[in-house]
């Protein structure tokens, strides 16, 4: 029963502390192990480490994730860990090496001599803070239950944050500590200085600047989004599927800017392709006093391609008057086959610089439209930095890492003017 807690205990503290890996940047192998499941709360960290060669099972390919660790297996685990060479036995246990560099080091206590012992919860945390270097400081615990500094570093280091027992915080020392149990805080150390999306773990971009919009400073009302801190507009983007738009009804509901489909490139055939509703659309959306962006569907699959989409694009904007950006807007397509499948983040990297590089050189402000996942998995987001982002994540919130300076936050929104549904946006940033 205690053992019982202790296993549902930490999955609150998985919950609660991101789980991000150093040395890969998606956990998707299989454990390997027949009682390691894909929906256990210990999967990432089991099946992490063990693809980097730190944690294996037993020989009837069990891992048994909640039996408790012994001090041999800790001493390894936390050795491996920390990248430290492998000690040579010093008698006929296979730990015996690592528990007699441990003991010479004082990563563990001189009390421990025996590698088939069990650990306790302290016991690991002093090896794993003395053994990788955790820094230390003189802050109080904030454990109801020990003043353990070992505990409180790495509690600060964002490594362990505890169990809950009657409102208080606690560690629980003296408990033994389960292999699950020790591979989840190891993973946490690996993973403490990664951005962490879905089952992706990412190197932060130094060079872009964070987002720093507050939550509470976002409010819905009646589908049109404020945000109390900054001065901002609302808008719209459309294609032909709005059908018919009333543009003068759209202005009058207090729509400010739109942005405009241009056109696309077939996910199939590769061929360039004008919106059939945008001429009428920028004539329409101009004359009743909307601010005008434009947005091209890409599909490029090469910069020789991008540029072509460009210079397209530009030879259809004539003499309007464009005053928010125009965004390259490639998409993945759920379709397939599409001629865009497997294109690398390198290559649509290149894509859409070229594009915007192209855009820019005309005279207009070019940006890049995506998504959490294009935003973090498919580009390289440091190599974009010098053009207008605009993150789509329908939801009260936005939740993207970095900074961007458009937010589609609904595409089931109702506005007059449009008989159906349409995007909705809100733009921080005035042009």
């Amino acid at each position: 029963m205690r053992l019982q807690k202790l296993i549902s205990n930490i999955l609150l503290d998985c919950i609660v502390v991101g789980m991000i890996l150093t040395s890969f940047t998606h956990v998707n192998a299989a454990s390997g192990f027949t009682d390691v499941s894909q929906s256990a709360w210990y999967y990432p960290s089991v099946s992490a480490l063990t693809s980097t060669g730190i944690v294996s099972g037993y020989t009837d390919g069990t891992f048994r994730p909640h039996r408790e660790a012994t001090a041999g297996e800790a001493i390894k685990l936390v050795l491996c860990t920390g990248g430290y060479s492998v000690p040579p036995k010093t008698d006929t246990h296979w730990a015996s090496g690592y528990l007699n560099f441990a003991a010479e080091r004082s990563f563990v206590d001189r009390g421990i001599t025996d590698p088939d012992q069990n650990i306790t919860r302290g016991a690991a945390a002093k090896l794993m803070v003395s053994a990788l270097g955790i820094s230390q400081s003189d802050a109080s615990s904030p454990f109801a239950d020990t003043s353990d500094p070992y505990a409180a570093a790495l509690y600060q280091a964002g490594i362990a944050v505890g169990n809950w027992e009657n409102g208080k915080r606690v560690f629980r020392p003296d408990a033994p500590i389960s292999r699950a149990e020790l591979c989840s805080l190891l993973f946490r150390v690996h993973t403490k200085d990664k951005l962490h999306y879905g089952s992706y773990y990412l190197e932060y971009h130094e060079n872009l600047p964070v987002n720093t919009y507050r939550a509470e400073g976002f409010k819905n009302q009646s589908g049109f989004m404020t945000y109390a801190d900054l001065e901002t507009t609302i808008g719209i983007d459309v294609s032909y599927y709005q059908g018919n738009i009333d543009w003068q009804q759209v202005k009058d509901s207090g729509i400010d800017f739109a942005i405009l489909r241009l056109g696309y490139r077939g996910y199939s055939a590769g061929n360039l392709a004008e919106d059939v509703r945008f001429q009428e659309y920028i004539d329409g959306a101009s004359a009743a006093g909307i601010d005008i962006g434009i947005y091209f569907f890409s599909q490029a699959i090469t910069v020789q391609e991008a540029k072509e989409e460009a210079e397209f694009v530009l030879s259809k904007l004539g003499n309007y008057a464009v005053t928010y950006p125009v965004f390259f807007d490639w998409e993945i397509i759920g379709i397939k086959p599409a001629r865009t499948d497997g294109l690398s983040t390198q290559a649509l990297t290149a894509c859409a610089k070229t594009f915007c590089d192209t855009i820019a050189d005309a005279g207009y402000t070019p940006g890049i439209y995506f998504t959490k996942y294009l935003g973090y998995i498919s580009y390289d987001l440091s190599q974009l930095a010098d053009y207008e982002f605009w993150f789509a994540e329908y939801s009260k919130t936005p939740g993207f890492y970095y900074d961007f300076d458009m937010w589609q936050y609904s595409d089931t929104s109702k506005i007059p003017g449009i008989s159906g549904r349409v995007d909705m946006n809100i733009c921080f940033k005035q042009y």
